[in-house]
């Protein structure tokens, strides 16, 4: 892959207020969505979600969504976390009229298959009330086809929300599911578990030998989607390893592909996209795998 995506460095995910472990900062930024004009970030090992302008004078925002009390003790915390991968926007359904923000736990082990719904207000901000749901019978149906679950992203298009499953080396295919949105809507709101329409692999190819894994994904404002994805060099899902490099691509209505190697290389976990002059502008932010690094939020503007 030698197309290059040159990124722009916005801010640091700083907070206005610390976290009980005395960071001030997000340091494992793991999904990216836009509401209520604030970019709202979900971490994988906090229980809370964080929500920012694009000013870096200005602290991110907490807003706690479970009642979990976590570990400080690294592999400990790593053990229980939530994880807290994928982050969308729910349109709006019986029992969150303005919409709700869904917050997806990989997967990954049996304490990360919790998904919560957060609903909004008039003006898209999240409110006080979360609601968990079970993510084990919606996860059952990709295990059919992989032992494993990693679920990094979520993403609502048209009439459908797709979930992927991020690759590895031990299995170098992502897994991409599609729900009909009106059994997800149904489930959020304390419904049935969805069934997929489909499960499909999705291979995006290699860098220096490592697997693309999807690490996000976000609509597209002109139709389809974009992702990022970052070469992991780990055989498993729970495992961190090092990063060969990352991509960030679009998926057109066609489903043509469109990737580039960012640079400089940094691991990015969450994305959206917007238009702008010239083509479409990626928000993404990064993840370090290393407690003590700030998370920043990166722009880059990929061609039309």
């Amino acid at each position: 892959m030698t197309r290059i995506l040159d990124t722009r460095r916005i801010r640091t995910l700083d907070l206005a207020e610390p976290l009980d472990d005395g960071r001030a900062f997000v340091a494992a930024a793991s999904g990216l969505a836009v509401t209520g004009g604030r970019l709202v970030v979900a971490a994988d090992d906090l229980v809370h979600l964080a929500s920012f302008t694009e000013d870096p004078a200005r602290g991110g925002l907490l807003h706690r969504v479970l009642d979990d009390e976590l570990p400080t003790a690294p592999a400990e915390r790593k053990r229980r976390k939530p994880d807290l991968e994928a982050l969308t926007v729910l349109p709006p359904a019986p029992g969150f009229p303005h919409g709700a923000l869904l917050a997806l736990g990989s997967g990954s082990t049996a304490a990360r298959e919790r998904a919560l719904v957060i609903p909004l207000d008039a003006g898209g901000t999240p409110g006080p009330a979360v609601y968990v749901r079970d993510l084990g019978p919606v996860y059952l149906a990709l295990r059919e086809h992989r032992d494993e679950v990693n679920v990094e992203a979520a993403v609502v298009l048209g009439d459908e929300a797709l979930l992927v499953s991020r690759a590895h080396a031990g299995a170098p295919a992502n897994l991409v599911a599609r729900f009909p949105l009106a059994e997800v809507l149904a489930w959020a709101g304390g419904g049935a578990a969805p069934a997929p329409r489909s499960v499909d692999e999705w291979r995006l190819g290699d860098i220096d030998g490592v697997p693309l894994g999807v690490t996000d994904a976000a609509p597209h404002p002109a139709g389809g989607w974009v992702f990022t994805a970052a070469a992991e060099d780990t055989d498993d899902a729970y495992a961190d390893g090092a990063v060969a490099g990352a991509v960030a691509g679009r998926v057109d209505a066609a489903g043509t592909v469109v990737a580039a190697r960012i640079a400089p290389s940094v691991k990015v976990e969450g994305v959206v996209a917007r238009m702008v002059p010239g083509g479409t502008e990626l928000l993404m932010v990064t993840d370090a795998d290393d407690p003590g690094a700030p998370a920043a939020l990166l722009a880059a503007v990929l061609p039309a």
